[in-house]
C-alpha cells in the first residue's frame, strides 16, 4: 500500500513542478474580486449593460460556463453522498421507543 502511495505522491510532485502549479497570490485574489465586484456594480446600475454583456457571450463560452456549472454540481453531489454515507436519501434516525413499536 505504501509503495502505491509513494508512486502517487512522486507523480503528483512531478506534475506540480512541471506544470508550474501554485496557489493564487494575494494580488490575483484582489484582481478577481475587483473584476467581479465591478461587474456586479455595473449590472446593478444598468440592466442594458447586463443585456449587452450577455448578448456578446459566444456559444463556446456558454458551453464552457455550463460545463463548469455541471462540474461544480457534480462535486457538490459527491460531497453530499460522502457526507450522508450513501448515494440516495438521508439516514433516518428514529428514537428508540418508535423502533420498538414496529
Amino acid at each position: 500500500m505504501s509503495s502505491i502511495l509513494n508512486k502517487v505522491t512522486t507523480t503528483a510532485k512531478k506534475i506540480y513542478v512541471t506544470e508550474g502549479l501554485a496557489p493564487p497570490s494575494i494580488a490575483q485574489f484582489k484582481q478577481v474580486y475587483k473584476y467581479t465586484f465591478d461587474a456586479l456594480k455595473t449590472s446593478w446600475k444598468s440592466s442594458d449593460a447586463t443585456y449587452d454583456r450577455l448578448v456578446k457571450v459566444t456559444s463556446r463560452q456558454w458551453l464552457y460556463y455550463g460545463l463548469g456549472a455541471v462540474q461544480v454540481l457534480g462535486f457538490f453531489a459527491i460531497g453530499e453522498a460522502i457526507g450522508r454515507g450513501k448515494f440516495v436519501g438521508y439516514p433516518i434516525y428514529l428514537p428508540k421507543h418508535e423502533e420498538e413499536h414496529h
